[in-house]
C-alpha cells in the first residue's frame, strides 16, 4: 500500500469514526508575561511570513496552480520587490495558507454564478491568523504544563484555559489567532454525543429520580450505568 493509499484509509476511518461525535472550539488565551523574546520573534515571524506567501498567492496568475512548497516568495520593498525566503513557516503551514486563498476564490465565484456582487481577492497589509493542520504534528498540546508547542518553536508557550477542553475530546486543527487583546489559539475538537432520544430519556428518568426524592448518589449510578451501556465510539 503507498503512502496516499494508507492516508485515504485514514480519513475514510476518521471520518466514519466521528458519525456519532459533535464538532466544539475552545479558545485558550497565551500569558503575554511569560513570552521570551525568542518567542515573540518567532509568532511575529510567522505572521509576517504569513502574510508574504498570502499576498504571494493573491497576486499570481493562477491561485490553484500556485506551488504550496514554494521556499521564497517576491515581496514588496519599497518601490522595488525583494526575494524573501522562509524560515518561520512550516511546510503544512504554507499548505493550508495556500489552500485557503483557493477556498476564497472558489466562494467568491459561487457568489458572482448565483447573482451576487462580489470583488476579487486583494493583497493585505498584515495576516492575524495562522492555521495549525494537525494535533500531536503541526502543534502539541501538555495539559499537566498547561502549555502548546507549536511546529517550528523549540520551547512551548504557556497558556490559560485548556482546563476548559472536555478529556474525552478528540481534537483537530487549530489556529493561533492575534488580537488587539493578546494572542489566542482556537482549538477544533470532536466530542461524542448520545444520540437525542437517549439524552431525552435521561432527562426524563431525572426528572423522575427528582420527583421521587431520589439524591445525588442515585442520579450518579444511573448516570454511570447509562453510559457503560452506551460507550463512545474506539
Amino acid at each position: 500500500m503507498t503512502k496516499n493509499e494508507k492516508i485515504s484509509q485514514a480519513i475514510i476511518k476518521t471520518k466514519e469514526r466521528r458519525k456519532g461525535m459533535t464538532c466544539r472550539v475552545f479558545g485558550v488565551k497565551v500569558i503575554d508575561s511569560k513570552l521570551s523574546r525568542e518567542k515573540r520573534k518567532h509568532i511575529e515571524s510567522l505572521f509576517i511570513e504569513a502574510n508574504w506567501l498570502r499576498n504571494a498567492v493573491v497576486s499570481s496568475d493562477d491561485v490553484f496552480t500556485f506551488d504550496r512548497s514554494v521556499k521564497e516568495v517576491s515581496v514588496k520593498s519599497g518601490e522595488s520587490y525583494e526575494m524573501r525566503s522562509f524560515d518561520a513557516l512550516s511546510s503544512q503551514m504554507k499548505q493550508d495558507i495556500v489552500d485557503s486563498v483557493k477556498s476564497e476564490t472558489k466562494t467568491l465565484a459561487t457568489v458572482k454564478s448565483n447573482g451576487g456582487h462580489a470583488g476579487k481577492l486583494k493583497e493585505k497589509s498584515c495576516c492575524n491568523s495562522i492555521p495549525l493542520r494537525q494535533y500531536n504534528q503541526t502543534y502539541r498540546i501538555d495539559f499537566n504544563k498547561s502549555t502548546i508547542t507549536i511546529q517550528g518553536l523549540r520551547k512551548p508557550i504557556k497558556v490559560r484555559g485548556l482546563s476548559q477542553i472536555p478529556k474525552e475530546a478528540e481534537l483537530t486543527n487549530a489556529k493561533l489567532v492575534r488580537k488587539p487583546s493578546g494572542l489566542l489559539f482556537y482549538y477544533g475538537m470532536v466530542v461524542f454525543q448520545l444520540p437525542f432520544c437517549i439524552r431525552r430519556q435521561i432527562r426524563l428518568w431525572q426528572r423522575f429520580l427528582a420527583l421521587r426524592g431520589g439524591g445525588a448518589w442515585t442520579n450518579q449510578v444511573f448516570m454511570a450505568a447509562v453510559f457503560a451501556v452506551v460507550s463512545p465510539p474506539s
